[in-house]
């Protein structure tokens, strides 16, 4: 908050409390509606007045504190403490196996090695079904993640947290964000009851100064009919940034919010990464895709998620030249199996909000001829839209 008191900036020293508005993402799974946040537990709220109930933590799986921040000695330290976890806005629902996916963590305390754990709930009943603790090369969380059958997938950015001018008060968390201008870094981390179950975790680092914001999917694609998780091919969609160099972060907005009529916001694109797996490691292949178009917040039919037979990729449109960021204008539709892409433009003046894609009731004749369902965009779409002529949603 603003500053008041006599000591200015200062007023806000080692205030490190951050404010939970539980504004990004809505889930509902076990019988209960979930706001998240991704610094924070989730906020239950009643799926019939929308009212406040109170932060989940599962029964107690996801310990609750003050500070999102692990003293890397213990939990019972930690509890000790007054330190707990957050928990992911963007959790992945495995309609295949009736599952949902999400992960919790917590900032080093020392060093630079984020504590995480991922969890895997029954969809229906809520019961807890899993739980893989691992670690992740940086102190800072990223924002979404993918799964396949056999895999996590984190994509970290190239970034650092200067504590310094946020603990005495003088920026808030964001703004004592940086970009270094390196590569990201790939992170495989085997899921429980998968082919590559039992494995370590995979590391791979690129030199590729891109951004990764949101994960439309990942999938796995056989290659050769060798057997378990070498020799296989995944593909991972995601929106990015292209390039990112070093700077302050969001540096590119030229002021609080993005300042558009200038045309120099980075814009974001559909990032189509392949990892050809072998022993020991990964090679990796990038292209931007759905015609180079900018784009943000893709989505795929939730039966699909993770799943080799995906087709579509659903997600908003802002412009078809790619050159600049600007607000979403329309929804477009990217298909992976002929690489075209089709638009739908709202009229003029008109903005448009996240898509959700709805499936639609099954129907016979989905199906492929080998008998597998199919994805042939069977679904519905829905999405807020703005008329600035009418000054409404």
């Amino acid at each position: 908050q603003p500053a008041s008191g006599p000591l200015g900036e200062l007023e806000n020293a080692f205030d490190l409390v951050l404010k939970n508005p539980a504004n990004t993402n809505v889930q509902s799974w076990g019988g209960k509606l979930l706001a998240l946040w991704e610094a924070a537990l989730p906020c239950r709220i009643d799926p019939d007045t929308l009212e406040y109930v109170g932060r989940e933590t599962f029964d107690g799986l996801l310990p609750d504190g003050a500070l999102t921040v692990a003293s890397g000695i213990g939990p019972e330290v930690d509890a000790s403490l007054g330190l707990g976890v957050a928990f992911t806005a963007h959790p992945r629902e495995d309609r295949k196996r009736g599952r949902v996916v999400g992960w919790s963590w917590a900032a080093p305390l020392v060093g630079s090695s984020l504590s995480v754990t991922v969890h895997e709930w029954d969809a229906a009943s809520g019961a807890l079904l899993a739980s893989t603790p691992t670690a992740l090369p940086s102190a800072i969380a990223p924002h979404d993640f993918a799964l396949t059958d056999s895999w996590y997938i984190f994509a970290l950015n190239a970034m650092q947290l200067n504590l310094f001018p946020y603990v005495l008060g003088l920026t808030g968390p964001v703004g004592a964000l940086r970009t270094t201008g390196e590569g990201a870094v790939l992170v495989l981390v085997p899921r429980p009851g998968g082919a590559a179950a039992g494995r370590e975790p995979l590391t791979v680092r690129t030199e590729d100064p891109y951004f990764a914001i949101h994960h439309a999917v990942a999938c796995e694609e056989p290659r050769g009919g060798g057997g378990g998780s070498d020799g296989e091919t995944i593909r991972l969609y995601t929106a990015a940034w292209p390039v990112v160099g070093a700077g302050p972060f969001l540096g590119d907005w030229g002021g609080d919010v993005p300042l558009y009529d200038d045309g120099k916001i980075n814009p974001t694109l559909l990032l189509e990464t392949t990892l050809r797996l072998h022993e020991g490691g990964a090679s990796l292949e990038r292209s931007y895709v759905a015609g180079g178009a900018c784009i943000d917040h893709p989505h795929v039919d939730p039966r699909f998620e993770g799943d080799g037979r995906v087709r579509y990729i659903f997600m908003s449109w802002c412009n078809a030249e790619g050159e600049s960021g600007s607000p979403p204008v329309g929804y477009c539709r990217f298909d992976r199996l002929t690489g075209k892409t089709q638009v739908w433009r709202a009229p003029p003046r008109t903005f448009c909000e996240e898509v959700v894609v709805i499936p639609r009731p099954a129907e016979a004749g989905r199906a492929s001829a080998g008998g597998e369902e199919a994805d042939v965009a069977d679904v519905w779409l829905a999405g807020m839209m703005y008329s600035a002529d009418v000054g409404r949603s």
